[in-house]
């Protein structure tokens, strides 16, 4: 049975779950101090959402995809990966999430990298957005939202203890989006 192994493009936080994937590492391990320049996976089979590329090669330098194709050379310092037998394809993306709990944590070790949550409580929004832009390693899936929530009073989403602020009737919709 082949492996199956999981990346994104321009995403560091699959580079650092690829590499300890590789080394046999478990989700939720520290990341090595001693940091490879990059990552250089060899002969892998690679699926980029469209086309199934046979035996090429990916190298992967401070958390971005800088090259794909077939006898790649690793420049000095990259780790190099015998990827015979496996499959890299980009992370996954939820669609339609209520993010909660360990939920960001916990995608990662199902192929997901992004989420798309419904709406969520705006003050956890902006550290979300530095996240996602910044190419650091997180532990965690990349976090989308619609932002707070629109409901009539006592309506779906009033349960989950985020503050919500109701509208009585079509009238308060203009003061609501501004």
């Amino acid at each position: 049975m082949a492996k199956l192994w999981t990346v994104v493009v321009a995403s560091a936080l699959v580079l650092a779950a690829l590499a300890w994937t590789f080394a046999g590492g478990v989700a939720g391990s520290p990341v090595a101090a001693a940091a490879p320049a990059g990552l250089l996976v060899r002969d892998v089979q690679v699926f980029d959402g469209e086309t199934l590329l046979p035996r090429t090669s990916v190298r992967v330098r401070d958390g971005l995809v800088e090259a794909i194709g077939p006898g790649l050379e690793a420049p000095a310092g990259y780790e190099v990966v015998d990827g015979r037998g496996g499959t890299l394809m980009p992370g996954l993306i939820d669609a339609h999430t209520h993010v909660f709990g360990d939920a960001r944590r916990d995608a990662p070790r199902f192929g997901v990298t992004t989420l798309v949550d419904m709406f969520s409580d705006p003050a956890g929004l902006p550290a979300a957005r530095r996240e996602r832009d910044s190419t650091a390693a997180t532990d965690r899936a990349d976090l989308w939202s619609a932002g707070r929530l629109a409901t009539a009073p006592g309506g779906h989403g009033t349960q989950f203890g985020i503050e919500v602020h109701p509208l009585a009737g079509p009238a308060d919709a203009p003061a609501w989006v501004a």
